[in-house]
């Protein structure tokens, strides 16, 4: 599968830090390196996280923070090389059916 700039769709699977599987997405690249290139640029590296009152919004932190709110550990998305498919129309359709399903 193709599109109008000539790339190709390939698919690929994330992992978190301890190598479970944690979803699934897409890129558009020439090749498989350039396509692992800008997969990994969309990588979530594995943090601590605290929810911040004053900025209504979770905070990066460098360990766990008890006693101060909301604290959790994301564990990242990291992507599984060995994973990526150049998608034919056939496997690009059942992959958006698939995300549709669990995001509606």
């Amino acid at each position: 599968m193709k599109n109008q700039k000539g790339e190709y769709n390939y698919q690929f699977n994330w992992m978190d830090e301890d190598g479970m599987y944690t979803g699934f997405n897409d890129v558009w690249a020439s090749n498989m390196k350039e396509a692992r290139k800008r997969a990994k640029l969309m990588e979530s590296k594995a943090r601590w996280s605290l929810y911040d009152e004053e900025l209504k919004r979770y905070i990066e932190v460098p360990k766990e923070v008890k006693g101060q709110g909301h604290c959790f550990r994301n564990k990242g998305m990291y992507i599984d090389p060995k994973s990526f498919k150049k998608a034919t129309y056939e496997m690009s359709s059942a992959m958006d059916r698939i995300a549709n399903m669990i995001t509606c």
